[in-house]
């Protein structure tokens, strides 16, 4: 392969794949959606996997966000323990045969953006050494600015982020998202079929339902996103409602407010209510960096346990970004990816034996929902955490 002249001018391109959407509704615009909610997020810090990698600094990002549906309980379906496997084993087996292209082609990125960053950093104190010296004095400053500007690619990613960092903050990111937390927001204002308020729902029924078995949604064509789902899952085209998955989120950036905190209340923006899932939930669902909708159905699929090809779909600044983050400790602003990867849960999810915590924005307090939450915490023996 032909070795690349990079200068400071011609900086790495960072290909966008564009801003997700999750499984419910997007502000003003009728999307699809699922369930009661949809992603929720540890209020604390979440789990942490992997050895730390080489810090990568820090990048602001401005990328938009869209809300998701919420859905009602119905009467208890048994879901057939055939439809789960047959969907969720189908998906790892395809994702597993793709992660190590995947983290291949995601290594690649982070290895020539990082470096040329780096790169251009050394370059801009040289050029500020010079600025401080008169022009006969400039010589060996204006050879090393050469020098930087005019690194081969190869030898550029070799000098700036070699092989085995990279190696090593690749397995710590894989690391973390593997351990990162599962959560499912839900909108606590929101009303069933039956008039009751989803928390009273939830109280009576203990298990959480997608929208087909709810039929509870904003706006949304189920048609549209059956359709996309039948695409994506094997074994969901002649299924119950109660095989179509359940949808919540990845929370990446450990937000306190949920993995997707504006899918839980449309009128007060984050302060609304998720639920955190127990990790063995992750071994019967799978992952999206993107809303099923997106391509209808086409987005690549992967699992908690072979992740890269679903992260390979997320737009390239998110990426680096997260990377960056991470690698770090994880200290400073969380990266500003606004829209975690949606999980795709299959299975009942039942709030007893599935979920971890429950929490709810401190707003809540005093209001009417406080009560509800307090029951509920205590009908199925959750934690209610405050944030």
């Amino acid at each position: 392969m032909a070795r690349l002249s990079l200068r400071l001018t011609a900086l790495l391109p960072l290909f966008f794949l564009g801003p997700h959407a999750f499984s419910n509704v997007r502000v003003g615009k009728p999307v699809s959606g699922g369930g009661f909610g949809t992603r929720v997020a540890t209020p604390g810090a979440a789990q942490s996997g992997g050895v730390t990698g080489v810090k990568l600094g820090q990048m602001p990002l401005n990328v938009g966000s869209s809300l998701p549906s919420v859905s009602a309980p119905t009467p208890n379906m048994a879901l057939p323990q055939s439809a789960v496997p047959a969907a969720v084993a189908a998906a790892e087996e395809t994702a597993q045969a793709k992660q190590e292209a995947a983290l291949h082609d995601m290594k690649t990125f982070l290895r020539r953006a990082v470096a040329v960053e780096r790169r251009n950093a050394d370059l801009k104190v040289v050029q500020d050494k010079m600025k401080e010296l008169p022009f006969e004095e400039r010589g060996e400053l204006i050879a090393e600015s050469n020098r930087l500007q005019n690194l081969e690619l190869d030898d550029l990613i070799e000098r700036y982020f070699p092989q085995e960092q990279a190696d090593s903050a690749m397995s710590s990111l894989m690391g973390y998202v593997k351990n990162a937390e599962v959560t499912i927001n839900i909108d606590p204002n929101m009303k069933l079929k039956d008039g009751r308020s989803i928390l009273d729902g939830l109280f009576d029924e203990g298990v959480y339902k997608n929208y087909s078995e709810t039929g509870v949604t904003q706006g949304l064509e189920t048609r549209k996103r059956a359709e996309a789902e039948d695409r994506l899952f094997k074994g969901l085209e002649n299924a119950p409602p109660s095989a179509r998955p359940k949808y919540g989120s990845l929370n990446l950036t450990q937000d306190p407010a949920g993995g997707a905190p504006r899918y839980s209340d449309y009128t007060n923006g984050r302060k609304g209510v998720y639920f955190a899932l127990k990790n063995d939930v992750k071994n019967r669902s799978t992952l999206t960096a993107r809303d099923t909708l997106d391509n209808m159905g086409m987005s690549p699929v992967g699992t908690l346990k072979s992740p890269a090809p679903a992260l390979q779909d997320m737009p390239r600044e998110h990426l680096l970004a997260l990377s960056r983050w991470e690698s770090g400790g994880r200290q400073g602003p969380r990266p500003d990816i606004r829209l975690n990867p949606e999980v795709q849960i299959f299975d009942a999810v039942r709030l007893d034996a599935d979920v971890h915590y429950l929490a709810a924005h401190r707003d809540y307090k005093g209001t009417p929902a406080e009560e509800g939450l307090k029951k509920l915490a205590a009908k199925y023996g959750l934690e209610l955490r405050w944030y």
